[in-house]
C-alpha cells in the first residue's frame, strides 16, 4: 500500500520531492511554501499549456472546415458558370449564399478564438458616445506628464544652479561685511591706542 501511494506520487516529481523532504523532516516552513508555489506553479502551467493545445485543436478543426466551405463554394461557382438553366441558377445561387454565410460564421468563430475578443464585445464600445473633449483632455495630460517626467532632472538642476548663484551672492556680501568688520575693529583699535596729548 505504502509502496503504490509512492508509486503513484512519483509521477509528479516537485510534489515528490516536496513528499520526501516533508516525510525526512528536512524542510522548514518557509522551504516547504516554496515547493508549493513551485508546484502550484508547475499546475499553472500546466493548465495553460492542455487550454492552449485544445485552442489549437479547436482552430485547427475551424480552419479545415472553412477549406472545405472553399472548396464547397468553388464547386458550387464552377457549377454556375456551366448551368444554363435560370432555375438551376438560382438554386445554385442560394446554395452559394448558404455557403458563405457559413463562411462568415467560421470566421467569426476563428477570429473570436484567435483574439480572445468576440465581435460583440469588439462593437461593444461602438455604442458609447465618443467624447472628443474628453479624449483630447486625456492625451494632453498625459503628454504634459510625460514631458514634465522627461524635464524634471533639467528643471532641478537649473533650481540648484539658481541656488548656488544666490548662495555665492550671498557669501560674497558676507565676505565684504566681515572684511568691513575687520576694517571697522583695526580702525577703532588703532584710534584708541594712539596717544593723546
Amino acid at each position: 500500500m505504502w509502496v503504490d501511494w509512492m508509486i503513484s506520487i512519483s509521477r509528479l516529481p516537485m510534489l515528490w520531492t516536496v513528499v520526501c523532504f516533508c516525510l525526512a523532516g528536512v524542510l522548514s516552513s518557509p522551504h516547504i511554501a516554496v515547493a508549493q508555489k513551485q508546484a502550484e506553479e508547475i499546475q499553472r502551467e500546466q493548465k495553460l499549456r492542455d487550454e492552449a493545445l485544445n485552442t489549437l485543436d479547436t482552430l485547427g478543426d475551424l480552419l479545415k472546415s472553412r477549406v472545405e466551405q472553399l472548396a464547397a463554394i468553388e464547386e458550387l461557382t464552377n457549377e454556375l458558370k456551366a448551368t444554363k438553366e435560370e432555375a438551376i441558377k438560382k438554386t445554385v445561387e442560394e446554395k452559394i449564399k448558404a455557403e458563405n454565410a457559413n463562411l462568415v460564421k467560421l470566421d467569426k468563430q476563428i477570429s473570436a478564438l484567435t483574439t480572445a475578443v468576440t465581435e460583440e464585445e469588439a462593437n461593444g464600445d461602438q455604442n458609447q458616445k465618443f467624447n472628443l473633449q474628453a479624449e483630447l483632455e486625456s492625451l494632453v495630460q498625459a503628454f504634459v506628464k510625460m514631458m514634465k517626467d522627461a524635464t524634471e532632472n533639467a528643471r532641478q538642476i537649473e533650481s540648484l544652479r539658481r541656488s548656488l548663484i544666490t548662495a555665492e551672492k550671498q557669501q560674497e556680501l558676507a565676505l565684504r561685511a566681515v572684511e568691513r568688520l575687520k576694517f571697522c575693529c583695526q580702525w577703532k583699535t588703532t584710534s584708541f591706542r594712539s596717544p593723546r596729548h
